[in-house]
């Protein structure tokens, strides 16, 4: 069972009625509870074995695209692609313009078990932290870009983050890869503003994503961004 939530799109305020839709409530396994899973009763694998070959399956996955080799097998195919824009014939590959993007692609197998999931509506939780709108000082524009170590205004519902807690904060996530980076340096923090200095990311697209409590409550809270930013 997948459960949503609707929320009001704030970002299309001229459209009436626009809607965008939320999972809610999802869980969200780790290699260690995979394992246990794997190794569970019936199963003649151990733990320790399992832990090496998942291990040594990626590293050698890596080591494939270290070496500039792409990787491809029944679940998952693994490409590297070339963004940026080149200046005519003649220009070359440069790392402040140009980025070694990772490209995952998922097989039909894995496409087809979206079909078998239910889906659920769940009325939504007001106290999430919302994100309205994004203005990045940088380029003077506002949810479309990001400018690496310039100030970024987040404005909102709900975003308040109480910083002596290390699981609360401001993320910044790369859509090409899945690696996140944490903001270090908030200046504003109020429910409805946050100003902060954008970590110094590479080029590619990112969503922001919010994770904090209420106050005196242990459940965190997570708003992602409807929009992704581009660093160029």
């Amino acid at each position: 069972m997948m459960n949503y939530t609707l929320y009001e799109n704030k970002l299309t305020a001229d459209v009436e009625d626009d809607y965008m839709a939320r999972l809610v409530n999802v869980t969200t396994m780790n290699r260690e509870e995979l394992v246990t899973q794997i190794t569970g009763p019936g199963s003649i694998l151990k733990e320790t074995e399992c832990n090496a070959v998942i291990g040594d399956y990626w590293k050698q996955i890596i080591q494939f695209l270290s070496n500039g080799t792409f990787y491809k097998d029944d679940h998952i195919n693994i490409r590297l692609d070339v963004v940026g824009v080149f200046m005519g014939e003649n220009d070359r590959f440069d790392p402040e313009r140009h980025e070694l993007k990772i490209t995952i692609q998922p097989s039909a197998e894995l496409k087809g078990a979206l079909a078998n999931i239910p889906m659920q509506y769940t009325k939504p939780e007001k106290i999430l932290p919302v994100i309205e709108s994004i203005f990045d000082w940088g380029t003077e524009t506002t949810n479309s870009n990001l400018t690496p170590g310039a100030s970024l205004e987040i404005t909102g519902e709900n975003l308040k983050i109480y910083l002596e807690e290390d699981e609360q904060g401001i993320y910044f996530l790369n859509t090409s890869n899945g690696t996140e980076t944490k903001a270090d340096s908030i200046r504003t923090n109020e429910p409805k503003t946050l100003t902060l200095k954008t970590p110094q990311l590479p080029a590619g697209e990112y969503r922001i994503e919010i994770r904090n409590k209420a106050w005196n409550n242990k459940n965190l809270r997570i708003g992602l961004s409807d929009k992704t930013f581009t660093i160029s």
